[in-house]
């Protein structure tokens, strides 16, 4: 806020996600991921769900020379590292709200990347910005793709990004 009383916005309006009412921030989340060092670059949108409206899917860029990190570690990174970032004022209101032990399950970690895919680059315009549109139309096909393939055993874990994949051969 200036002298003035004027707020200025950073990023653009449209890129912000909407979680279950909650706005998220890709810059936040993205400034956050490319902290890690297996982490070159990230890029951060929404992509739709039906429960919550639009999930945060994250796209990394590997950093090299060795070093990985799986779908788990950056979730865990985001989870650690922005916990206290994203609204714990409101956190301990639907603490309040709730009557349960705890924060509600569906608080829990919205800044905390649903999705979790690795990509060699990032598309971008001529000028060099990212083409967040076209990595959410890749990463609904790639959901799309993964929702036909052969379905999952009960209590196996879908996560078949960065490379990694933890889908049981059936």
């Amino acid at each position: 806020m200036d002298s003035e009383g004027y707020v200025t916005i950073t990023g653009r309006l449209k890129d912000i996600i909407i979680r279950g009412g909650e706005n998220i921030h890709p810059l936040d989340i993205e400034n956050c991921l490319i902290a890690h060092e297996a982490i070159a670059d990230a890029a951060v949108c929404g992509v739709p769900d039906e429960k919550y409206g639009e999930v945060v899917a994250v796209f990394i860029v590997r950093r090299g020379g060795g070093l990985e990190i799986t779908e788990d570690e950056v979730r865990s990174w985001v989870r650690e590292k922005l916990s206290g970032h994203f609204g714990t004022s409101t956190l301990r209101l639907a603490h309040h709200n709730s009557g349960n032990e705890g924060v509600p399950r569906s608080w829990r970690g919205s800044p905390v990347p649903k999705y979790v895919f690795c990509i060699e680059d990032f598309p971008k315009t001529p000028s060099g910005k990212v083409q967040r549109f076209k990595l959410k139309e890749r990463a609904m096909e790639t959901l799309k793709k993964r929702a036909t393939e052969t379905p999952l055993r009960e209590g196996a874990e879908d996560s078949v990004s960065c490379g990694i994949s933890r889908r049981p051969i059936i």
